[in-house]
């Protein structure tokens, strides 16, 4: 009986070492799932937020991107205006005192033809006169035309640039 009591308990034993084997390998198994898991979760995680403070700066960059596209327009506009309206003036003021001299000559052939001591006199001051008047009135048009021209074409300058830079940009392959 005792031998089959010393068999009992070293089967028991082997029963037990087996056990705590088998609980120790689930324990160990469980823990590394675990750990696996949490380490795999924390990857997530960060991943995550990388990824969202990368698409976050990205699009923040293109706000302030757009902003300074804006500001940048806006001030092109203003110094388009600017250019035009200052130019504008200048025409206005050319136009103004050519009038202002062919008035003065109209009164100064007025005052001719008044004193005139001949029907051929008065015609030929006319005559003068009215050639002058055309020749002087064709010279202003094509002078205050070319201040036109050159004014749109200074006061469109800062617009073009700025479509310039903008197709140049938007030209561009997008950065990753």
């Amino acid at each position: 009986m005792t031998t089959a009591r010393k068999t009992a308990n070293s089967q028991t034993d082997t029963a037990e070492t087996v056990i705590a084997a088998g609980k120790e390998t689930v324990e160990n198994a469980m823990k590394a799932g675990q750990e696996a898991y949490a380490k795999s979760f924390d990857q997530g995680v960060a991943f995550s937020k990388e990824q969202f403070e990368r698409v976050n700066g990205a699009f923040a960059q293109g706000l302030e991107d757009a902003s300074a596209q804006s500001r940048d327009n806006l001030d092109a506009v203003v110094k388009a205006s600017t250019v035009f309206t200052k130019g504008y003036e200048d025409i206005g003021k050319a136009w103004f005192a050519y009038s202002q001299a062919a008035v003065e000559q109209a009164v100064a052939v007025s005052k001719g033809l008044m004193t005139a001591k001949s029907i051929r006199e008065a015609v030929d001051l006319q005559s003068d006169y009215a050639k002058s008047s055309f020749d002087s009135a064709l010279a202003e048009g094509t002078r205050l035309s070319e201040m036109g021209v050159k004014v749109t074409n200074e006061a469109l300058a800062p617009i073009n640039a700025r479509v310039t830079a903008t197709v140049e940009k938007f030209s561009k392959p997008i950065a990753a």
